[in-house]
């Protein structure tokens, strides 16, 4: 059909790509993937089965898909987990394997420091949350509160449930 593009591994940034491609682990930053969409804008598959990694290395994958001008069909050949479900939603049309999973949760890091780090950390999660369930909200129309509750649970979808989920 078209173009085979392939986020397999976990999302990464892109100063990190060069080590993980010495250690030979699959891995996907945004530079590697913007090196692998075709630049006819045709038709692209985008194969997914991944961890997540990243919420801003996802981000950037994710407005590119969105922002790529032929169609992009997303496939869920194992688990979009993370924001590597968030770069699902980036797909014109989204397909998942009968076997596939997706995984939505929030946002999470490390933090060390006192209590004021502590606050304002806490404050930039909230925002990358909102920020990521704004994906979730253009695709499947569900409320921004409904989504928030959603990976507040850290849901776990299999392909009948995610196509009920929308």
């Amino acid at each position: 059909m078209g173009n085979k593009v392939y986020i397999i591994g976990p999302i990464i940034s892109n100063d990190n790509q060069k080590a993980y491609d010495l250690a030979g682990v699959n891995a996907v930053s945004p530079n590697k993937f913007m090196s692998m969409l075709p630049k006819n804008n045709s038709t692209i598959e985008v194969y997914i089965n991944s961890v997540g990694g990243s919420v801003f290395a996802g981000s950037e994958i994710y407005t590119m898909l969105k922002e790529y001008k032929g169609k992009v069909i997303v496939k869920v050949v194992g688990l979009a987990a993370s924001i590597a479900s968030v770069i699902a939603m980036g797909g014109d049309e989204i397909q998942i394997s009968p076997t596939g999973q997706m995984m939505i949760h929030n946002v999470t890091t490390s933090a060390g420091g006192d209590y004021r780090t502590f606050e304002h950390t806490a404050e930039v999660l909230k925002t990358a949350n909102q920020s990521i369930a704004n994906a979730y909200h253009f695709k499947t129309k569900k409320s921004l509160s409904e989504l928030k509750i959603m990976m507040d649970r850290e849901v776990w979808f299999n392909a009948q449930s995610a196509i009920g989920h929308g």
